[in-house]
């Protein structure tokens, strides 16, 4: 599909490092924008956190992506991504597309939306796996981007902050082999987003560099 970007990558401006750390807000956020603006950058992310109520912690709610009502003043999220564009720039947000959050509702659907290995769900701590070569994974998956590109997101950050390890042992003869089946779903959903969306601009994340194989370099548009 064509690129979503002339050039070789937009200057990003993201949220996070030594920014708001997961806790943003209407109040912090407009004097970020304008700085951001006035400074030339072309896209604008909002990293973790902005799906999470006020004062609670964001990591266990991973996979639900619905804007939390309380942090963006009446406007909501869709009002930030407004401001954004009005200052001539992308808009952007954090997600971690292959993972689920143990605190959240997507983390009660079956045990076949998760990679699994010697009978429970592969993750550790606070994440599990999503299973990419379910096609109720990638629906949702797909819905989910439907609906943030609709409310103006332009730019997706997705990061990669755990490690599936040596695989799952439900997809056939090895966890290995689970391994290959599940990354070459992820790698054709991304093939469907840039698909349905060619002027979205993917960002991948790899925490440090966990993950920077050909088939993510290839599919997404910065790293």
């Amino acid at each position: 599909p064509a690129n979503a970007w002339p050039d070789e990558f937009p200057v990003v401006f993201n949220d996070y490092m030594n920014g708001l750390w997961a806790d943003p807000s209407k109040e912090k956020l407009l004097p970020l924008i304008r700085q951001a603006a006035g400074l030339g950058a072309e896209v604008f992310c909002i990293d973790a956190g902005w799906f999470a109520a006020p004062n609670t912690y964001w990591g266990t709610s991973l996979g639900d992506w619905q804007p939390d009502g309380q942090r963006f003043g009446p406007e909501g999220l869709p009002g930030i991504m407004e401001q954004i564009r009005t200052a001539r720039m992308i808009p952007g947000l954090w997600l971690e597309l292959e993972v689920c959050g143990e605190d959240s509702a997507l983390g009660k659907r079956p045990d076949e939306w998760f990679l699994q290995r010697n009978g429970r769900r592969v993750g550790g701590g606070e994440r599990w796996f999503m299973n990419f070569a379910n096609p109720d994974v990638r629906e949702y998956m797909h819905d989910t981007i439907d609906r943030l590109v609709a409310i103006g997101v332009g730019f997706i950050k997705n990061d990669y902050n755990g490690c599936i390890g040596y695989g799952d042992d439900t997809f056939g003869g090895s966890a290995a082999e689970g391994l290959i089946a599940h990354i070459r779903s992820f790698y054709s959903f991304l093939d469907e987003v840039r698909g349905k969306h060619p002027a979205l601009i993917l960002e991948g994340c790899a925490s440090g560099g966990m993950r920077a194989d050909y088939g993510i370099l290839s599919r997404v548009h910065l790293v």
